[in-house]
């Protein structure tokens, strides 16, 4: 049976640092108990209580040790445990952020917590927020991820944000450019004739392969695509050194922008032209082949109408 206190004690008491991410869903705070040598085993036991009786279906802990973890047991408080890993870090939130999903999709009010609310967990959130479509631009979910944190994100979180949304943007882009530009062999045909198979996936008619891709009716109209298919390109407002960096420490970002399987664009703020109404006064592209960004120098954009020479 869980621990049932009495008086002022029977909510238990706030954790420290809790703070909504998607209120009234998804929430963050610090280790219950508090942190190294400020850990009470009282002060956890009320926290947990806290968080059970405020409604939370499920708590993440993404610290290494499984210390205390029996403590959720004891209070009737489903919990999962997933150590952050940094060595596989694209695997690791492709996984977090998609048990995340399916819980918040069945009503389940979620808690995710470290052993502090620092920029990592903060940063990874905010790489929920992008990678859940519920901000598209990149640089606004820093921003609103800075505003609930209260503070400026250090490289790793802004990296996090970064990162894991282009990667799924590039997955959704890969699926439907395959299957356009040959729907036979890298998508699944007409779902006519489709039959589902168990609930892995389909096959055409009685017998056949599993098919992948999407089916003919999503992408084309007859034989002519409803878009015309192309690869992804991204646009990133950042130094282009600082872009090079984050992809000089990702292997499957080098992948993707090395063999030109997806652009970018990077718009350099040290370039602006000081004038508020004028765009950046240059960009950078990023090419293949080795990778690199090449400058582009266009006209600046004058938002009052029409354009500026440089």
């Amino acid at each position: 049976m869980p621990t049932r206190l009495r008086g002022k004690w029977a909510l238990g008491i706030t954790p420290r640092n809790f703070t909504w991410i998607l209120k009234d869903k998804l929430a963050i705070c610090e280790r219950p108990g508090g942190v190294g040598d400020s850990h009470r085993r009282v002060r956890r036991q009320e926290e947990i209580i806290w968080l059970r009786e405020n409604g939370f279906g499920c708590v993440i802990s993404i610290i290494a040790a499984p210390h205390n973890l029996h403590n959720y047991d004891e209070q009737q408080l489903p919990y999962r445990h997933r150590p952050f890993n940094n060595d596989h870090l694209d695997a690791y939130l492709k996984s977090l952020y998609g048990e995340i999903r399916d819980l918040l999709k069945n009503g389940t009010k979620v808690l995710v917590h470290g052993d502090e609310v620092g920029d990592r967990i903060v940063g990874i959130m905010g790489g929920y927020i992008r990678w859940a479509g519920l901000i598209e631009d990149p640089t606004q979910a820093i921003q609103v991820t800075e505003r609930l944190a209260g503070r400026q994100l250090d490289p790793f979180a802004r990296e996090t944000i970064m990162t894991a949304p282009l990667v799924v943007a590039q997955w959704i882009n890969m699926e439907h450019y395959f299957s356009t530009v040959d729907n036979e062999v890298y998508g699944s045909g007409s779902k006519i004739y489709h039959n589902v198979v168990g609930r892995i996936g389909v096959m055409t008619g009685a017998y056949s392969d599993l098919r992948i891709g999407l089916p003919a009716q999503t992408v084309l109209n007859g034989r002519t695509p409803y878009h015309e298919p192309m690869r992804l390109l991204t646009v990133i407002e950042a130094p282009r050194d600082r872009i090079g960096a984050i992809i000089d420490r990702h292997s499957l970002l080098q992948q993707l922008f090395h063999h030109g399987w997806v652009g970018l664009v990077a718009l350099d703020p040290d370039c602006r032209s000081g004038d508020p109404h004028l765009d950046y006064c240059h960009v950078h592209i990023a090419q293949g082949d080795g990778f690199h960004l090449e400058q582009y120098d266009p006209p600046r954009v004058d938002t009052r109408g029409g354009y500026c020479d440089r």
